[in-house]
């Protein structure tokens, strides 16, 4: 199991840091030539095993055509 300890400084401590849920990521540029901006999308896993792609990139399908700033 990973962990990660915190130091918060002035000797005191956030203690261990437990693995949280498994999740996937997809960052997407807001325009293909301005590397202004992204947007993120996760989903996280709350059977326990890695999120599948085809879901994340479905929901991104959906998602990102919507947004106002996104010029696909």
């Amino acid at each position: 199991m990973a962990r990660a300890e915190i130091n918060l400084g002035s000797g005191g401590s956030g203690g261990p840091v437990e693995q949280g849920p498994l999740a996937r990521t997809l960052s997407v540029a807001l325009d293909g030539k301005d590397p202004g901006g992204y947007y993120e999308i996760t989903v996280w896993s709350t059977s326990g095993a890695l999120p599948d792609d085809r879901v994340l990139l479905g929901i991104a399908e959906k998602v990102l055509p919507t947004l106002p700033e996104r010029t696909v």
